[in-house]
């Protein structure tokens, strides 16, 4: 918990001021990275706020507050990784779909109902104390199918040559498409890593931020590129 919190919580901190230094408007491939990212800070926070609760003896304030971010944390950000699977899953399989509903107000909305399903089971868990074992499972087993299924679905895509891909030559070609794979495979280690209660991963930043594009994953530190 204390490797969460001080590692953590200056990086997700520092990512955020990366994609709002410039301003508070965001563009609509952001939307889910912002949410996300604003979940795994709440999740460093807890872990902090659970251990200066158990060191005061568990008053009944701190273990609201703690049970409360330890059910939103831990329901959203699997919820929120689904939401950037299935968004890339439709941008690279689908890509009609994709575009019909680019819109910024699509993903508000996807964002809106995650944290209203993980601020409910918080709360719940806050005001009766009682911790749903069950819940955490249901939803961790889901997301990994569907990120699994997003994953895999992309990768088989990115074997085949899209139309232009011709006249591209291999040493062009290829560097894109490892990256790319780097950044499917780190979806499903987080996943899996949620299973295991392990570190979250922050979202890399979009390429036209012109940031340094590094991940934190569960088991080791890689560099991937968004697609």
């Amino acid at each position: 918990m204390l490797l969460c919190f001080f590692l953590g919580t200056p990086a997700h901190s520092w990512l955020l001021w990366l994609l709002f230094h410039h301003g508070w408007k965001i563009k609509p491939s952001q939307v889910f990275l912002v949410n996300r990212t604003v979940l795994e800070l709440i999740f460093c926070i807890q872990c902090a706020v659970a251990m200066l609760d158990t060191l005061t003896n568990d008053t009944r304030e701190l273990s609201g507050v703690s049970s409360f971010t330890s059910g939103l944390s831990w329901i959203g950000r699997p919820l929120m990784q689904i939401c950037i699977c299935v968004e890339r899953y439709l941008a690279v399989i689908h890509p009609i779909i994709f575009l019909k509903y680019k819109g910024i107000q699509y993903r508000t909305a996807s964002a809106a109902v995650v944290w209203l399903v993980a601020a409910a089971y918080g709360a719940y868990e806050a005001f009766t104390g009682i911790y749903c074992e069950f819940v955490y499972d249901i939803v961790f087993v889901i997301a990994v199918i569907v990120i699994s299924f997003c994953c895999a679905s992309v990768l088989c895509a990115l074997k085949h040559p899209g139309p232009g891909d011709a006249q591209i030559t291999t040493q062009r070609a290829l560097p894109s498409r490892v990256r790319s794979v780097w950044l499917h495979v780190s979806s499903v280690t987080r996943a899996s890593g949620a299973l295991d209660q392990q570190v979250g991963v922050a979202e890399c930043v979009d390429a036209e931020l012109r940031i340094p594009q590094r991940c934190l994953l569960p088991v080791s530190l890689n560099i991937v590129k968004r697609l």
